[in-house]
């Protein structure tokens, strides 16, 4: 949901922006109907080219949930998936829910929730070798700094590494595993609270007021910058009432 809500902004003020600065440039030397054609005709370009290049982004962002998906709600041995995986290349060994990659020993975290203090003690303590590999999605700032004073060699992977890995072997899932999640609008509020667009509006109303200074039409511009900090401005509000309800 949250990046569903953030594509559609992107793709509303990104062909916004792109109108509204062609039309201050064209305006000086057309007349209003050429200059607005011409702007709208300029903007959809430019929104192709910006989408094109964004569907990559999309695709690894849509990748990314799908593995996340994969190893959290399917029974999948990750013992078994990454051996597989990477002994085209490295030395693997396997014993149910252990694994060995070359001189490593490899400690699964990969759940929903962030790599935690009992994660690291854990993997301390069932390490079998003097390296140790900490697959996990996210990590916890203290239990990541506890990992780092602790007496051993080790290298945690969170959620880009471990994606990396998978691509570079072409060992990403093929199974689609969508989750169907309810949304009530208490959760949609929590996405759109969440999103982090308050920069991206920002930029953008700083852009616009400099345009500004381009056209004639100063009011215009000004007002539509305005409207820009105004929106980007509630997600901070929504949390701050979701902090207060809760």
């Amino acid at each position: 949901m949250k990046n569903k809500i953030r594509n559609f902004i992107d793709a509303i003020f990104s062909f916004l922006l792109f109108f509204i600065v062609f039309y201050a440039l064209l305006d000086r030397y057309h007349d209003k109907l050429l200059s607005i054609l011409g702007s709208i005709d300029v903007a959809l370009i430019l929104q192709c080219v910006y989408l094109g290049k964004s569907r990559e982004s999309r695709l690894k962002n849509e990748q990314k949930e799908n593995l996340k998906n994969f190893f959290i709600f399917t029974p999948v041995n990750c013992a078994s998936y990454f051996a597989h995986a990477l002994s085209v290349r490295y030395k693997t060994e396997r014993k149910g829910n252990e694994l060995t990659v070359g001189d490593a020993c490899v400690y699964f975290a990969l759940s929903l929730s962030p790599l935690s203090y009992s994660n690291v003690v854990d993997a301390f303590k069932k390490r079998t070798s003097d390296k140790t590999v900490i697959m996990c999605f996210s990590c916890d700032k203290k239990a990541f700094r506890l990992a780092q004073s602790l007496p051993w060699n080790v290298k945690i992977m969170q959620e880009d590494e471990v994606f990396e890995l998978l691509r570079t072997f072409n060992a990403l899932p093929d199974k689609r595993v969508e989750i169907t999640k309810k949304y009530p609008i208490k959760n949609v509020l929590f996405d759109i609270a969440n999103a982090k667009i308050n920069k991206r509006l920002l930029f953008s109303a700083f852009i616009v007021a400099l345009f500004s200074l381009l056209t004639p039409f100063k009011n215009y511009y000004i007002f539509f910058a305005v409207f820009l900090i105004l929106l980007s401005i509630i997600p901070s509000f929504i949390r701050l009432v979701l902090k207060k309800q809760g």
